[in-house]
This record gives C-alpha cells, structure tokens and sequence, in this order.
C-alpha cells in the first residue's frame, strides 16, 4: 500500500507500478495506517523538507516524521507479526539518525546505491512488531 499526496509523484508512481507489474493499492492522501495490517515489505520515502540539510537528515523532522511512521506500521502488527521496512535516506546517514529510528525499530542493514560504487542514495532497512512500538518512547 502506498500514499502520496502530490499529484505528479502519484502518477509518476501509479504508472512505474503498472510497468513493473506490481499489485500495490496507491492511495491519494497521506499515510495513515488504520487498523491491523498483514505482515509485509513497506518503502518508507517521506518528503525530507527542511529535515535534509544537505550533509545530514533528521529523521524527527521528515513530513511525517520517520519515527512516528515507523511506530504507526509496528503498532498495527497483529500478534507477533512484523514487517520489513525499506526507508530511503540521503547517501550520509549519521549516526544520530540511525539512533531515533533504532528507538521504534530493530536495524537489520544500511544498503547503498549508485552507478559504479558511488553512494547516491542510501537504503535503511529495519523490521517493525507491535512489541517494539509499545516499548518506544515517542
């Protein structure tokens, strides 16, 4: 399930998944996650706003922020359930970034991208469970 409220990302989205084939239910608001949701494979990239800098971002001031989403997607586990979340970062990730979203959520890897070796973007894979949500302090 995917949400996005600009319209020109949303097409571009909703046309890119059709291309790929993808059964991904796009949906043209913002993110809300209500109610108990299936284990599953989330692509986190809310809009960074003034939280990038340009050398780092804060992920408590993304729009929404990270850690809220993060816990929102824990919350709604059923049981002990989980999900893997894929959250897209600048090619710098601080170490004060890595510590607000391990508060709501385990770190299982930080994966780079780019042509040949370069890191132009940075890929942040966590797993989320209702257990953790409920300890996190948000």
């Amino acid at each position: 399930m995917g949400f996005e409220t600009t319209r020109e990302v949303y097409d571009a989205t909703a046309r890119n998944l059709r291309v790929l084939g993808l059964d991904v239910e796009l949906l043209p608001r913002s993110f809300d996650v209500s109610g108990p949701i299936n284990a599953g494979v989330y692509l986190l990239d809310p809009p960074w706003g003034s939280a990038f800098d340009g050398v780092d971002l804060d992920v408590s001031n993304t729009i929404p922020p990270i850690p809220r989403l993060l816990r929102s997607l824990g919350s709604a586990q059923r049981g002990d359930s989980h999900s893997i979340v894929v959250v897209k970062m600048p090619s710098v990730v601080s170490g004060a970034a890595m510590s607000a979203v391990a508060r709501v959520a385990s770190i299982v890897d930080l994966v780079y991208s780019g042509v040949d070796g370069s890191r132009e973007s940075a890929f942040l894979i966590v797993k989320v469970s209702a257990e953790q949500a409920k300890a996190s302090p948000l």
